[in-house]
């Protein structure tokens, strides 16, 4: 396959890297739980064993081994066979639908297709576009993995998990509570300044967010540029705004500090307060720091 310097191959490149890097992964987590499915029905009792759905769990693990060399190489030749569909098409045999009927529900099946050690391996994504996602939507997604397990497969992957569960915890050596590195401060706080750092910070933050998503989706060097740019005119104008409000005592800085890591922070006013801190407490601390670096340093305990 032959590429040309123009835009639309860059895209056409980037788009095939993009599959490729879904497929090798695709391709990866079909191999390993055939290969799960071989192991548990090689070790079934011989009267209970089918030897061609035994076959067919080995074809599958072949298979997805060969699919992924053809995936990462895809984007250097073409072949005529394309790996995505035949990954679909293997994924939708009979032989990789493990169910389970629905203990309420007998007409209501769900997948019951992940071996024991894949409840540490199967990660949920915290994070989606640059913010925090929902913690309801997090725990739903938990919980899809869970009811996925399926405890009865064997394969050396469980029998290596259980090997690992064997092993004693190692002993934990208790790390220096960050509130000892922190000055104690007298005085009285101003409520209504710390509320207003807090709300451009969240300001700023929502700007970063933005820029970042338009970076992400160009590759014109121009246009990277102007959005850099746009992120440090976005720092400078808040920073101004930072730098022109009346003086912040040292009591209303602490507090601010306090709170960014969760110290003392039971005297936080609102929810909205509480959640606009907890998103975007780097960004405050790191504007009290390039707006006020004496006063930021002098917060803190030396040795």
């Amino acid at each position: 396959m032959t590429y040309s310097n123009t835009l639309a191959d860059y895209a056409l490149m980037d788009n095939n890297f993009s599959k490729s890097k879904l497929g090798i992964g695709w391709s990866s987590n079909i191999a390993q739980l055939a290969m799960s499915y071989y192991w548990t029905e090689l070790y079934k009792d011989e009267s209970e064993r089918d030897g061609e759905t035994l076959k067919q769990f080995y074809d599958v693990f072949v298979i997805m081994s060969v699919i992924a060399q053809v995936i990462i190489d895809s984007c250097k030749r073409l072949y005529e066979v394309s790996g995505m569909d035949i990954i679909r098409q293997i994924q939708s045999m009979p032989c990789m639908q493990i169910v389970e009927a629905d203990e309420r529900d007998e007409d209501v099946v769900h997948r019951k297709d992940f071996p024991k050690f894949m409840k540490y391996t199967r990660t949920v994504d915290i994070m989606r576009g640059g913010k925090m996602r929902p913690q309801e939507d997090i725990a739903a997604d938990k919980y899809k993995i869970r009811r996925r397990i399926n405890y009865s497969f064997s394969c050396p992957m469980n029998w290596s998990e259980e090997i690992l569960d064997e092993i004693p915890i190692s002993t934990k050596v208790e790390g220096i509570p960050i509130a000892e590195f922190i000055k104690p401060m007298s005085g009285k706080p101003k409520y209504k300044q710390i509320t207003r750092v807090v709300e451009m910070a969240n300001d700023l933050q929502a700007q970063v967010n933005k820029y970042m998503a338009q970076l992400n989706a160009t590759d014109d060097d121009n246009e990277k540029q102007f959005v850099m740019e746009g992120i440090e005119n976005a720092y400078t104008e808040i920073e101004n705004k930072l730098k022109s409000m009346r003086s912040m005592s040292q009591a209303t800085m602490h507090t601010l500090i306090e709170w960014c890591f969760n110290i003392q922070d039971g005297n936080i006013a609102t929810k909205e307060l509480r959640r606009m801190i907890s998103a975007n407490s780097n960004t405050i601390l790191n504007l009290l720091y390039r707006t006020k670096p004496m006063g930021f340093f002098d917060n803190f305990n030396t040795r």
